[in-house]
């Protein structure tokens, strides 16, 4: 269904989920998905997305999800903080942030590069905390 609505006045998320979805209990997950974080704000006016409910039953199968930081500070405290990796000359310590950040994930099948088909990978390294959701996103 991917299409854009307009927020009209006397909206809600639960009626717009109803009107798209005839289930208001995909009120909150239509909400996220256009990364309306407080539930009191609806603006009239505002055009939001409407995801195939495929869309939410997907990210809604998958553990581990994260939830969207909401500020700076909270990438800072989920992923980590990069500053703490430079030392007083202001050089950046890859090593340490890799030792301590960086994690492999496997693929359950090889998957040519973009950018030369004619090579194979079958796992990626990439932040610790999203090493399951990359390998179930394949």
């Amino acid at each position: 269904m991917n299409c854009q609505y307009v927020i009209q006045p006397g909206d809600t998320f639960e009626k717009i989920a109803i009107q798209f979805y005839n289930d208001p209990f995909l009120a909150e997950k239509l909400r996220q998905y256009n990364g309306l974080y407080n539930p009191a704000v609806i603006i009239v006016g505002q055009p939001i997305d409407i995801p195939a409910t495929l869309d939410f039953h997907g990210a809604a199968a998958m553990p581990n999800a994260l939830a969207m930081p909401q500020c700076f500070q909270q990438i800072l405290d989920f992923f980590g903080n990069i500053y703490d990796f430079f030392d007083e000359d202001g050089c950046f310590d890859e090593n340490a942030w890799c030792d301590e950040m960086i994690a492999t994930a496997k693929l359950p099948f090889p998957v040519a590069l973009s950018c030369d088909h004619s090579r194979q990978i079958r796992k990626v390294r990439c932040h610790k905390k999203i090493v399951d959701i990359i390998s179930n996103v394949f």
